[in-house]
């Protein structure tokens, strides 16, 4: 198994966020955006929503299991 390395965006959408149930739970904390075209998005303090989703796009079978993702990265650079 060879581990796959992957650099997420620093924002996300809102309804990753929603549907995980997040959006709401993290409060005034989140730091949240609209863009010119009212979509939402959020600055992701972390980026569990975001691994879900790729990894429920790509694995397809238990036959491309196990697998190994990693992030390293800096979430809200100074």
């Amino acid at each position: 198994m060879v581990p796959r390395r992957f650099f997420c965006q620093q924002y996300s959408r809102r309804e990753l966020w929603r549907e995980s149930g997040r959006w709401d739970d993290y409060g005034p904390e989140l730091l949240r955006l609209t863009d010119r075209h009212q979509r939402e998005f959020c600055f992701g303090p972390t980026h569990e929503e975001v691994i879900t989703t790729l990894a429920r796009s790509e694995i397809r079978s238990y036959r491309q299991l196990p697998i190994n993702l990693y992030q390293i990265q800096t979430n809200f650079p100074r």
